[in-house]
């Protein structure tokens, strides 16, 4: 092994200092030392881009010494906010995240800084340069499933009720094809203010004025931090892809018509998932306490139903059979659970000994996963819509209610879908409230992507265009 250089040697003192092992050590202030430009062994140059360390393993070992080194510095500087971060962080490495992160209040250091180490941990390589800095630049710098990180928000109207920061959670909110939905996790740290209920629907971390201390925002902000959560980041990229994650929170998660918080929930639980499977962080509180509170039910009712059928439940086929435990009975479309049996089971798996089978019976209706034809014992139908019936929808646009100040976006909104603003609404309102987008919508739709393409295509043959 070829001698150390100073920076590298003065780094390496660093890790051990900290506990690491001497490998994990050399592994990590060697990658620094290349970062910097000092003379290195082809082996460690190996690790000097995020592309490079994703194709070559990485050990278990070597990834918790650098979770040590990166994360736990990380949450001791912002102890209330680092466990959201990290998980959302963890699923932006198989799914772009449903809704923004925006990082807002302290002071510009405190928010580039936390904005730097979250950008470290998704697996940035590059910060793209958008100058100047604006909506359409901001959508342009996309890249599909690349983290992007902005240190400032671009500036609107004076006159605009809304800030830089609202139009961008606005636009993420209730456009269905928008490019900033594509990337893995888009990181905002602005001075700007945000309005509560775009901060209610998405990641929103508001720094306090001024840090208790600096000594957790120095040591988070360190070579040797840094190093640790892109050791971290690439680890993630190429052992998520190995993991047997629950389909039914990947569905959540990326839905487009269910709400943000929900689909938030299903996102930092697979975020644990992630975290735990791959040995890097094991809490006490149970992954599924990250979903939202229906969801939970509909786990412990899953889980009760598994557990009952492994330990000899068994499901009769009509009400006549006869069977030593029945649990229930099934038939094509529905599964019907008895409450009797199942409800001690559901407690069990949920944690709350108090909760009863009406609790479970109205989120289970909250979800559309139980109708008025099921009762209070029936669990999933396995068709929601009859075929043949032509669907109209919500179609008058005074139905549908707004902030005025909202109104400039959606008309421009609707202008990029190339549809009317009330037909788009009635496809905001059918996607938000789960419901069949009416008909008349969809062909206006189709045919707004058909012009779409012969504009395309003129402009590609260089014709001129038809009236």
């Amino acid at each position: 092994m070829s001698r150390r250089g100073p920076l590298e040697a003065e780094l390496y003192e660093q890790f051990i200092d900290q506990g690491l092992d001497g490998m994990s050590a050399e592994i990590m202030s060697s990658e620094i030392a290349a970062d910097s430009g000092e003379r290195v062994s082809e082996h460690r140059r190996r690790h000097l881009t995020m592309d490079t360390l994703a194709t070559d393993p990485i050990p278990a070992a070597h990834a918790r010494s650098a979770w040590a080194a990166g994360i736990e510095p990380l949450r001791e500087a912002f102890p209330l906010h680092a466990d959201r971060l990290i998980r959302a962080i963890a699923y932006s490495h198989i799914e772009p995240l449903p809704t923004p992160i925006f990082i807002v209040g302290g002071t510009p250091s405190t928010r580039d800084t936390l904005a730097d180490a979250l950008a470290e941990l998704a697996g940035e390589v590059e910060r793209p340069r958008i100058d100047p800095l604006t909506f359409a630049g901001i959508r342009r710098a996309v890249v599909p499933n690349k983290p992007l990180v902005l240190n400032s928000a671009p500036h609107v109207s004076p006159r605009s009720p809304l800030s830089g920061l609202d139009e961008i959670e606005v636009e993420s909110f209730i456009s269905f094809s928008t490019p900033l939905s594509k990337a893995s996790a888009l990181i905002v740290a602005s001075s700007q203010t945000i309005q509560p209920l775009s901060a209610n629907r998405s990641i929103t971390i508001e720094l306090p004025q001024r840090p208790r201390s600096v000594q957790p925002l120095r040591a988070m902000a360190s070579e040797p931090a840094a190093a640790g959560r892109r050791i971290i980041a690439s680890y993630l990229q190429q052992s998520t892809r190995h993991l047997d994650l629950n389909e039914h929170a990947i569905n959540i998660a990326r839905h487009p018509d269910y709400d943000k918080p929900r689909r938030l929930g299903a996102a930092f639980y697979l975020g644990d998932t992630i975290l735990r499977s791959l040995g890097l962080d094991t809490p006490a509180a149970p992954a599924t306490s990250w979903l939202s509170p229906d969801d939970q039910i509909v786990w412990a009712l899953r889980d009760a139903v598994r557990y009952l059928l492994a330990n000899g439940g068994e499901l009769a086929d009509n009400a006549s059979d006869s069977k030593e435990w029945v649990i229930g009975r099934a038939d094509r479309d529905y599964l019907y659970i008895r409450p009797t049996e199942a409800l001690p089971f559901i407690r069990a798996a949920h944690g709350d000994p108090n909760l009863s089978i009406k609790a479970i019976t109205a989120a289970l209706r909250r979800l559309y996963l139980i109708t008025s034809k099921t009762g209070t014992n029936g669990d999933m139908p396995a068709t929601a819509n009859k075929p043949g019936r032509r669907n109209y929808g919500p179609r008058a646009t005074s139905t549908v209610r707004y902030p005025q100040a909202y109104q400039p976006i959606l008309e421009r909104l609707a202008e990029e879908a190339g549809i009317p603003l009330s037909s788009w609404l009635a496809l905001a309102v059918s996607k938000q409230a789960g419901l069949e987008i009416p008909d008349y919508v969809q062909d206006e739709l189709k045919k707004a992507e058909h012009e779409r393409a012969i504009r395309a295509t003129e402009q590609e043959l260089e014709l001129p265009r038809s009236a």
